[in-house]
């Protein structure tokens, strides 16, 4: 299983001139992941997250759109009378800016789950632009309670998998957490797009794509 150690070198490796400190966001990252690796969560890949991270801390990601709204609709209750939570799809919304454009696109999609509803909101918006993000699946995600905290004080991190038609990089990992399982769930699929417009070369403030290994 690697630890922190190793994903921190195999970062190094990508980004020799990334530094960063205790308390950044990579290194908060580097820790979720050596928490999660003694939960059993098998992590063999340096995770697509990470990658992200390193191109925001170097100031080399700079996307052509804006999330404007992302969030998920309380569907446990429906015209004011409670339903089973079960048996309803959960909505999510999303409304982003595309760059040179005066108004935002906004979509709409039910879901198994949050995952599976911002999956299918935030393709809708941007597969039309970028169409290779159709290469790209949601194979399986997981949910894990982190740190020592108790109910509303505990983190969550979701994990999920992706299947990818590039033949050089066809299967990787996101990384998303917060006290939030639906900002959690939200950072996983966005990170998750932005991960594949950066191996694309899409976003770029001087191209250069670089994949996790």
């Amino acid at each position: 299983m690697p630890s922190r150690c190793l994903f921190e070198s195999r970062l190094m490796m990508l980004f020799p001139e990334l530094r960063f400190s205790p308390d950044s966001q990579i290194a908060k990252y580097l820790a979720y992941l050596r928490e999660l690796a003694r939960l059993g969560c098998s992590l063999t890949q340096l995770p697509a997250t990470l990658v992200v991270e390193a191109h925001q801390s170097l100031g080399s990601l700079v996307l052509p759109f804006k999330v404007i709204h992302a969030g998920v609709e309380d569907t446990a209750v429906r015209n004011g009378e409670p339903v089973s939570a079960e048996d309803e799809p959960v909505e999510a919304r999303v409304k982003i800016l595309f760059d040179g454009e005066d108004k935002p696109v906004y979509k709409v999609a039910d879901g198994d789950g949050p995952v599976n509803a911002y999956d299918l909101a935030l393709r809708k918006l941007l597969e039309e632009r970028y169409k290779f993000l159709r290469g790209i699946r949601l194979t399986d995600f997981r949910s894990f309670k982190l740190g020592n905290g108790d109910g509303s004080a505990a983190s969550i991190a979701v994990v999920a998998w992706f299947g990818d038609d590039d033949p050089n990089d066809p299967n990787w990992l996101v990384v998303g957490v917060s006290t939030n399982i639906l900002k959690a769930s939200w950072r996983v699929l966005y990170d998750a797009m932005v991960y594949k417009l950066i191996k694309e070369g899409v976003g770029f403030s001087q191209n250069t794509a670089i994949a996790a290994g």
